[in-house]
C-alpha cells in the first residue's frame, strides 16, 4: 500500500495548468420544486413537464421524488427530451415514499452536465426540459412532488 495525495474535482491540483471548473468548486445550488397531478386512468406514455435546467448544470444526487401510495404507478421515469429515462428509469413507486430522482445515474456520472446525461454530443446551451413519463396507467389520482436540485457556475 502506498500513501498518496489526491485532488477531487473541486480542488485544484497544484501541478495542473487549468483551474477547477467553477461549478465543481463554487457552484450555486438551485432547485425545481414541481408538483404534478396524475389523474386516475392517465395512460402509459403520459408525459408531465416538471421544469427546466441549464444544459451545463450538475444534477444533484440529493434530488428526490415524493409519491403517495398510488395504485398502478409501477413505472415512473424522469429524464430529458431524447433521454426520457436518464434520471429515473421505470421505477415502481406505487407503494409511495421518497425516491431518488437520479436512481438511473451511476455515481461515476454525478460530475456529468445535464447535456451529457441527456445523451447529447455537445452542450447546446440554454435550458433542457425535465419531464416524467408513465410506463403504466395510473389506477388512482396522485399529487407527486419532484425536487430536482442542480448546481450551476
Amino acid at each position: 500500500m502506498a500513501v498518496v495525495t489526491g485532488y477531487g474535482t473541486g480542488y485544484k491540483d497544484p501541478a495542473a495548468l487549468n483551474p477547477v471548473s467553477a461549478v465543481f468548486a463554487e457552484g450555486t445550488e438551485k432547485s425545481i420544486n414541481s408538483q404534478i397531478s396524475i389523474a386516475n386512468g392517465d395512460s402509459a406514455t403520459s408525459v408531465y413537464y416538471v421544469g427546466k435546467v441549464p444544459s451545463n448544470a450538475l444534477i444533484s444526487p440529493r434530488s428526490n421524488v415524493f409519491v403517495p401510495a398510488t395504485a398502478g404507478l409501477t413505472d415512473y421515469s424522469l429524464g430529458f427530451t431524447g433521454a426520457p429515462k436518464a434520471l429515473m428509469s421505470s421505477v415502481d413507486v406505487h407503494l409511495g415514499g421518497t425516491f431518488s430522482a437520479v436512481s438511473a445515474v451511476a455515481v461515476t456520472n454525478y460530475i456529468q452536465r445535464a447535456w451529457q446525461l441527456a445523451g447529447l454530443a455537445s452542450d447546446p446551451g440554454g435550458m433542457l426540459d425535465v419531464f416524467v413519463t408513465l410506463g403504466a396507467a395510473a389506477g388512482a389520482a396522485a399529487l407527486v412532488h419532484n425536487e430536482i436540485i442542480f448546481k450551476k457556475a
